[in-house]
């Protein structure tokens, strides 16, 4: 460019003559200031090369001052084409993508409308494949083996392997509020420190949520100041499935017959539900009464004794199968609730077994003592056997 305008820059010799060329410098010089500069440039190298100079088209509406108001009225509409385009791409990128990803019924349908279009259905296909395969490090877990070998480098190695108890975070072991004048509070449920302590006398305690890492991990910290939980899964080891983040129990390498996931959202554990202990989301901060955990314990406890009894080798998924059908022809009543419902009618079935028997009342069979911590109080045995008699 600096070539070519020297180039020009000469003009005409001192002495009036006018140069060969000379039509050809007016010519150039009559290239309007609103032509672009790339057009001025291929003109002045044009001229300088001997070649005949064409001047640059200005835009229309074009004029003096580079254009003024016309010009940039064009400029603006060539960025309003520009955004309009780009909203274009941007969209029909979120429409390939939910039709390549999502499993919904919806989606469902409008790719098996696509895929019957003759022609269409091959470069239907190879799209969603593609998609599928670019968005899969946004929808599946980080890696296949969420949790290390047994035991972790925490555990002596001698531990015998004991069952894994998975616990949701936020609304089953913590409620998070948020407002503008303290920003984000959590609230650890009632009963919690408890719960995690008597748990991981029996359990190996795995916190599972789907919020990040950065935001989960230090309430966990706050959360588990004794170290009862032995590890920490956070959003990237879920599953991403229409909008809803999924734990998968099969990624964490370990047998899946001796897990027991506690979890609010159904939904979070809808790959595995006869693994689930349901519990009821923990709503209100304020609310010092709320038993849930603590309820959980005696039904979590037999859960252990249960799978010492088989030697590990009987299936946990099929005694919280029983309780899910149990569960939903009682119109989603807790596990805790049928658990302990289940224990006062063995007990009365001893009791009734002891006064049949010969010198029953000598060994005093009127009167029964549950065990500490299952919450029944032997005056109201029978009463709660003719509740159950009535239901």
């Amino acid at each position: 460019m600096l070539r070519a305008l020297r180039c020009v820059a000469g003009g005409l010799p001192r002495g009036g003559a006018r140069p060969q060329g000379w039509q050809q410098q007016q010519q150039l010089r009559a290239v309007p200031l609103a032509a672009s500069g790339r057009g001025a440039t291929a003109a002045v190298r044009r001229f300088c090369s001997g070649g005949a100079a064409k001047p640059a088209v200005p835009r229309k509406g074009g004029g003096k001052g580079g254009g003024g108001g016309a010009g940039r009225a064009g400029g603006k509409n060539d960025a309003a084409r520009g955004r309009a385009v780009f909203t274009g791409l941007g969209v029909g990128s979120v429409a390939i993508a939910w039709l390549a990803i999502s499993d919904d019924d919806v989606a469902s349908g409008a790719r098996g409308a696509i895929f019957a279009v003759p022609g269409v259905s091959d470069a239907a296909t190879f799209l969603t494949v593609n998609v599928k395969e670019m968005a899969s490090p946004w929808t599946k877990p980080v890696r296949d083996k969420l949790l290390s070998d047994w035991p972790p480098p925490m555990v002596p190695p001698e531990t015998p392997q004991p069952m894994v108890l998975v616990v949701d975070l936020e609304d089953t072991l913590v409620k998070s509020t948020w407002d503008r004048r303290y920003g984000w509070r959590h609230a650890k449920r009632p009963g919690v420190d408890r719960f995690l302590e008597q748990m991981s006398k029996s359990y190996e305690i795995v916190i599972f949520t789907s919020n990040m890492f950065g935001i989960a991990d230090p309430v966990v910290s706050n959360l588990d100041t004794k170290g009862y939980v032995l590890h920490r899964l956070f959003r990237d080891a879920c599953w991403y499935k229409d909008g809803v983040y999924v734990k998968d129990l099969s990624k964490l390498n370990r047998d899946e017959r001796r897990i027991v996931i506690i979890d609010d959202d159904p939904q979070a554990y809808s790959m595995q539900p006869n693994n689930a202990v349901p519990i009821a989301p923990y709503e209100d901060p304020t609310d010092k009464g709320d038993s849930a955990l603590m309820d959980l314990v005696p039904f979590l406890e037999a859960l252990v004794v249960e799978d010492a009894r088989t030697r590990h080798r009987g299936d946990t998924r099929n005694v919280l199968g029983n309780y899910r059908k149990q569960s939903e022809a009682q119109g989603g009543r807790s596990y805790a609730d049928i658990y302990n419902e289940k224990l006062v009618m063995h007990q009365m079935s001893k009791a009734q077994a002891k006064e049949k028997g010969l010198g029953g009342w000598a060994r005093g069979a009127g009167t029964v003592k549950p065990k500490p911590g299952q919450q029944v109080v032997a005056a109201e045995l029978k009463a709660q056997v003719q509740q159950i008699k009535v239901k």
